[in-house]
């Protein structure tokens, strides 16, 4: 597979494989960053079930939450299948990216559920929410996502900073999907033993003040077991992480698989 790598500039965060439509690191227009989807562009092909999914960050944020969805072609819709949502931030166990130096940037990885539809170019979205108060989330607060259902209805203010990076993908599943009609998907954090959002009573696309910090020194997010009490309210529950922390090998969310595993990582 040829991927499209990106180019260097000063930013944030982008995906790596699937291959992403910019190169830029630092697109804050929603729901792609701005830039169309240029047909022109090879989608990067998936197979449905398990699924890793690479991206990497140029400027590194404490706490900042990630998410990864799908949509059936169109630049929205992501909302319906969200794949992972509040991914950790890499606070511990990753090194400091410096932004002119793009061999620096770090890289992460982790596994989705590809659901089973079949799509000759669906549009894979990677977010990066900005979660403090320089970006203007004071501590005690939360935000959402613009334009989704939880800023929509002004229940909860819109993060006044994300990043977005998206790629345009394939799926050789079973259930036909038309270009731009709604991509319903249900949750897969059950499968891949996802302590981080549902379980912990997260709401989807809704991130608080500094609430997801992460471990990745195992090559894959668990928490920061040295903030315990301060950590595990926000982003897990005490059930879920101390189960992962008693597994006997990697969480399936950190097993490779599919067309981007070798781009991902290596698991310590």
């Amino acid at each position: 597979l040829a991927l499209a790598l990106a180019r260097g500039g000063a930013g944030h965060a982008r995906l790596v494989c699937p291959a992403p439509r910019s190169p830029d690191v630092g697109a804050k227009q929603g729901p792609c960053g701005g830039d169309p989807d240029d047909p022109a562009q090879e989608p990067t092909p998936l197979s449905p079930g398990p699924a890793t999914i690479v991206w990497e960050e140029a400027i590194y944020h404490y706490a900042a939450p990630a998410r990864l969805a799908l949509s059936s072609g169109g630049d929205e819709g992501f909302e319906g299948c969200v794949l992972l949502d509040h991914i950790p931030h890499g606070d511990v166990g990753l090194p400091l990216p410096a932004p002119r130096d793009e061999a620096s940037w770090v890289r992460y990885a982790v596994t989705v559920v590809i659901p089973d539809v079949r799509c000759d170019r669906c549009q894979l979205q990677l977010i990066s929410a900005m979660t403090d108060e320089i970006h203007g989330v004071p501590a005690g607060t939360r935000c959402a996502l613009a334009g989704e259902t939880a800023a929509a209805a002004g229940d909860v203010p819109a993060c006044p900073a994300v990043y977005h990076s998206c790629a345009p993908v394939s799926i050789n599943g079973s259930a036909a999907v038309t270009p731009g009609a709604p991509l319903e998907c249900g949750s897969a954090d059950a499968e891949l033993g996802w302590p981080f959002s549902g379980a912990a009573g997260q709401q989807p696309g809704v991130y608080a003040f500094e609430g997801d910090p992460g471990n990745w020194t195992g090559g894959y997010p668990g928490v920061m077991w040295e903030d315990y009490a301060v950590v595990s309210p926000l982003n897990a529950t005490a059930e879920a992480l101390e189960a992962l922390q008693g597994a006997a090998g990697p969480p399936a969310f950190a097993e490779r698989a599919g067309t981007c595993a070798g781009l991902a990582p290596p698991l310590a």
